[in-house]
């Protein structure tokens, strides 16, 4: 499975700057410890503001936000019909159950 990274261009008008990365979305089926560790650390570093990590295993979607210093401030766990929504499209939604069959 490939990652997808959402890649926006700040205006102009701001002045010289990095891309800023919206997003990313891993899948742990056995890779849990990883993703959440090493690659959310990774992911914090290179400011990436909106990562997911779905855990095939507890059937929930964790999701890493405000990127500082290297490591993220926020994680939140979400479940079943707890909604959740990308920062990059904050009209979108989003319920873990319907990831996964019933």
């Amino acid at each position: 499975m490939q990652d997808t990274v959402t890649k926006r261009q700040f205006p102009a008008k701001i002045g010289p700057c990095r891309p800023c990365y919206a997003g990313r979305t891993e899948v742990a089926d056995t890779s849990l410890e990883f993703d959440t560790g090493t690659k959310a650390r990774l992911d914090a570093a290179a400011g990436i503001a909106d990562y997911w990590v779905v855990d095939l295993a507890s059937r929930t979607v964790i999701v890493f936000r405000d990127p500082r210093g290297g490591r993220y401030e926020t994680r939140s766990t979400f479940r079943d019909h707890a909604t959740i929504g990308p920062l990059a499209l904050p009209t979108a939604r989003l319920l873990p159950a319907d990831l996964f069959p019933a």
